[in-house]
């Protein structure tokens, strides 16, 4: 779960985890989200007076595009904190 610091509009947050698992399916914060509510969340964060950090975590057998999708969602949305995290699990 993510630390908190400042608010706005009841959103508190310096830090957000996503995750995409296995069958490309994406999580906010341990929840599943499609499409449309990733972007609003994504949109709400970007509107914050210190906009937090998005972890992206991919899982190795997530499909590409959706983790494309994602990365381009963030920064569409205007969020400019962005880490990929997990990398440890492509090194063979």
């Amino acid at each position: 779960m993510a630390a908190t610091t400042g608010s706005h509009a009841g959103l508190r947050t310096t830090q957000v985890q996503v995750d995409i698992d296995g069958q490309s399916l994406v999580y906010w914060q341990g929840l599943p989200v499609d499409t449309g509510a990733l972007e609003q969340k994504m949109a709400d964060m970007a509107s914050l007076p210190s906009q937090p950090e998005i972890h992206i975590r991919p899982d190795k057998d997530a499909q590409y595009a959706v983790f494309a999708n994602v990365l381009s969602s963030s920064k569409r949305m205007g969020l400019n904190k962005i880490a990929v995290i997990g990398s440890e699990q492509f090194v063979k």
